[in-house]
C-alpha cells in the first residue's frame, strides 16, 4: 500500500557517502543491479559478498551500543519509507535505490530495528532513569558479560546457543540514536525506518517493484540496462 503512512516496498538506496553526487550513485546503481545482489560486506575483510548463505556477526568488547561497534555483523539495509515521504532520506541517502516488495524482504529475514532513543543528558548524569542512555548501557553490560562466559565456559553449547541468538538475532538489530538531535541529522536515525538483514540479498527483479532515479536518469538507466525497462523507474524531482 504506497500511502503516506506505511509503504509495503523498502528500499536500499545507494548514496550514503555521497548523497548528492548523482553520477556516483547512479555509478553504483547500475553496479549494484549488475552484480545482482544488495551485497553486504565481509566483517574481516570488508569485501562485498557476491553470494547468499553468509552469515556473520562479531562481538566486540572493546565497543559499544551507542557508537555501534559493539556489534559487527555482514548487514543489509532497507528502509520503510513511503516514496512521497522521503525527502529528509534523499538528502542523506541520495536519489538511487531499488524499492523492493516487502514480502519478499521479509522471507529472506529482513525486519525492522529495535530503535533505542537517549539523551546526552543521560549519558552525563544529569537524568537518571531506566531507559535511554541507563537502558542502553545495561543491554550493552548484560550482551558483554554473556559473551565472555561463553568463551570461558568449559561447558559452554548452550551459552553459545545463547549468544549467538542474542547477538546475530538481537543486538545486530539494535540501534541507538540521540533523540535530542534534528530530524534532518544524519545520526536522527528513526527517521530512516530501518529494515536490517544479516547477508546478502538477492535482486530478483520480479521482486523489485520500483527504482528511484534523479531527474533525466531514468532514459539512462534504460539505455544502459535494457532489462529493467519493464520496470517502474521513478524520477524523483529536484531539491
Amino acid at each position: 500500500m504506497d500511502q503516506e503512512y506505511v509503504s509495503d516496498v523498502l528500499y536500499h538506496f545507494v548514496g550514503r557517502n555521497n548523497p548528492l553526487d548523482d553520477e556516483d550513485c547512479f555509478r553504483k546503481l547500475k553496479q549494484i543491479l549488475k552484480s545482482g545482489y544488495v551485497a553486504a560486506k565481509d566483517v574481516e575483510t570488508g569485501e562485498l559478498q557476491l553470494r547468499l548463505g553468509d552469515l556473520q556477526c562479531m562481538i566486540n568488547l572493546g565497543g559499544n551500543l551507542r557508537d555501534e561497534d559493539l556489534v559487527t555483523a555482514n548487514i543489509t539495509c532497507f528502509c520503510d519509507i513511503p516514496l512521497k515521504a522521503q525527502g529528509i532520506h534523499y538528502s542523506k541517502y541520495g536519489k538511487f535505490g531499488i524499492g523492493f516488495r516487502l514480502d519478499y524482504l521479509a522471507r529472506v529475514g529482513a525486519r525492522p530495528v529495535y530503535y533505542l532513543p537517549f539523551s546526552e543528558e543521560e549519558y552525563s548524569g544529569k537524568v537518571i532513569g531506566t531507559n535511554g542512555g541507563w537502558l542502553i548501557e545495561k543491554l550493552e553490560s548484560e550482551i558483554k558479560s554473556l559473551f565472555i562466559r561463553a568463551d570461558e565456559d568449559k561447558a559452554k553449547n548452550d551459552l553459545e546457543r545463547v549468544e549467538d541468538v542474542l547477538s546475530r538475532h538481537f543486538a545486530a538489530f539494535i540501534k541507538p540514536y540521540d533523540r535530542d538531535l534534528p530530524i534532518e541529522h544524519l545520526k536522527f536515525y528513526y527517521t530512516e525506518r530501518e529494515w536490517r538483514n544479516v547477508g546478502s540479498v538477492k535482486i530478483d527483479l520480479q521482486q523489485v517493484k520500483r527504482i528511484t532515479v534523479a531527474k533525466e536518469y531514468k532514459q539512462r538507466l534504460i539505455d544502459d540496462m535494457p532489462e529493467l525497462a519493464a520496470l517502474e523507474i521513478e524520477e524523483v524531482p529536484v531539491g
